[in-house]
């Protein structure tokens, strides 16, 4: 992540990485949901999530690095904000 060049995007997907680490949770092989490691700017939620909402997701993620006054929901089934005239 540190190695990464901005614009940075995370997107966590999945109940195991949005939520509570799924299954694996936090054990002593895991670190638990993704934002227990790196600031995550998107959660797809889903187990598996729908492919619209990957989109949605990722959509969003773009959206906030585009226009990064605006405040835009973290959680992909939020609505999308429309575009400015």
């Amino acid at each position: 992540y540190d190695a990464t060049p901005e614009p940075k995007l995370v997107v966590a997907v999945g109940d195991c990485g949005c939520c509570s680490g799924g299954v694996f949770g936090e054990s002593y092989a895991g670190c638990g949901r993704v934002a227990n490691v790196l600031p995550v700017d998107v959660e797809i939620t889903g187990c598996p999530p729908e492919p619209v909402e990957l989109l949605r997701g990722i959509l969003r993620a773009v959206q906030r690095v585009r226009n990064p006054s605006t405040t835009i929901p973290a959680h992909a089934t939020a609505p999308l904000p429309t575009p400015p005239a």
